[in-house]
């Protein structure tokens, strides 16, 4: 009997004040100058510079959290997508330093709309029955009662993200909000993420929370045979080993060699009427210590070239059926990223705010992955709170044998965006 593949990711919680970004308008002058692009063309460029900078910061954040021993996962566009709305408020330095940690687009209507234009397009990929594919991908505000906005940020988020503002009491009811927001995350992520704002994270100085989730649940194109899983040693190192139950197919798949590694790719099942298709690229290192010379040439930013260079051949793959959860406070990474100034007293988030004193105090990201013979389920919050401060057939098969750590990468292939990466190196059963 066929299981599910299960795959769930990330948690962000965060302190956080926006301001509004004052945009910079170069009208034209010259009646000769060529016609400006399409709306659509336009948009299409956004979505490719959005897209680029999203798979930039999830390197730049892989290159940070990569010191962490053990297993890996995070998912980079559900933080991409919250951290654009308290970027929305944020003014002069802390806007700039949020842009380049962030690596968005400079104009702040393109980012917007792009995100937006792209949330709906993962929205609408939804097939019913035993293959089915979903992928959710939501945005909520939740907002002191009688705290007052500015304008122009709230014409913004109402008109890009929609209805998403709630209101409540942090300052009398703190714990009250805390529930509302975690019951608005397990909805969303279809109850896998149950706690995205523990006791302590937010509190009467809290005025605003941010949050994003998303949730993918999608089948292989190939599933495995479970029949054929069986336990093997999997090593940890060049000398040790714990067993896992190792799932194991012969098919043509698309990999290519690298010196080091090999990358595989594993597609997930798609309607036939669905324009596009995700799939998992697993870059599996040839020395069975080699997982740190891997993730260097991950951050190196090639992966998108290297998915170019993949071509078929006839697979002899085992892969561990696995499940793991992992946890992190991303501001002192977000700080090393270039951000450093949102979280202290000289935060300028007036563009959500004119009377200042807000910014950033925590970055949490929690995330669950389970993998095994049939699919994938992959969900992601991200929780952002801004407080107040005082501041050929023919040819044997090739080997694809997953025994030792690896990284792992999940992308929807039509627009090449990096949904989730991780890293998979200790056995937790």
């Amino acid at each position: 009997m066929r299981k599910i593949c299960l795959l769930f990711a990330a948690l962000l919680v965060l302190h956080v004040s926006m301001v509004l970004h004052a945009q910079e308008n170069a009208p034209g002058t010259g009646e000769e100058e060529p016609a400006p692009p399409s709306k659509e063309v336009l948009l299409e460029d956004s979505l490719h510079g959005m897209v680029r900078g999203n798979n930039t910061f999830a390197y730049s954040l892989f290159a940070q959290l990569k010191a962490n021993p053990g297993n890996l996962f995070f998912s980079p566009y559900c933080i991409t997508s919250a951290m654009a709305i308290p970027y929305a408020g944020a003014r002069s330095g802390t806007q700039n330093q949020i842009q380049g940690a962030m690596h968005y687009l400079p104009q702040m209507d393109n980012l917007d709309l792009s995100l937006a234009e792209f949330n709906k397009r993962l929205n609408k990929q939804v097939m019913q029955g035993p293959n089915e594919i979903k992928l959710l991908m939501a945005n909520g505000l939740w907002v002191q009662r009688s705290f007052q906005l500015e304008s122009e940020f709230l014409q913004r988020i109402r008109y890009y993200f929609g209805n998403i503002i709630r209101q409540v009491d942090f300052i009398h009811n703190a714990e009250a909000a805390r529930l509302n927001i975690n019951e608005w995350v397990r909805e969303g992520t279809q109850g896998r993420i149950t706690n995205i704002v523990d006791r302590g994270d937010i509190g009467p100085d809290t005025r605003l929370v941010v949050v994003s989730s998303i949730f993918m649940k999608a089948v292989w194109e190939f599933p495995f045979d479970s029949s054929l899983t069986s336990l093997t040693p999997f090593f940890l190192d060049a000398k040790t080993t714990l067993t896992v139950p190792m799932m194991n197919m012969t098919k043509r798949l698309r990999m290519m060699q690298q010196p080091q590694f090999t990358l595989l790719e594993l597609p997930y099942s798609v309607g036939f009427q669905s324009p596009n298709q995700y799939a998992m690229y697993i870059l599996l290192p040839h020395a069975l210590d080699g997982i740190a010379q891997v993730e260097n040439r991950v951050i190196s930013g090639d992966f998108d070239d290297w998915i170019k260079s993949l071509q078929y051949e006839r697979v002899l793959l085992s892969l561990p059926r696995f499940k793991y959860s992992t946890g992190f406070d991303l501001s002192a990474a977000l700080k090393q990223m270039g951000m450093a100034g949102a979280f202290n007293d000289m935060a300028d988030f007036t563009g959500i705010y004119a009377g200042g004193g807000l910014a950033l105090s925590k970055v949490l990201h929690k995330a669950f992955i389970s993998v095994d013979e049939k699919g994938t389920e992959a969900v992601a919050a991200t929780a952002i709170s801004i407080n107040l401060t005082s501041a050929s057939e023919e040819k044997p098969p090739v080997v694809f044998k997953a025994d030792h750590p690896f990284v792992f990468i999940i992308v929807e292939r039509a627009s090449g965006v990096i949904l989730f990466m991780g890293r998979y190196s200790t056995p937790t059963n």
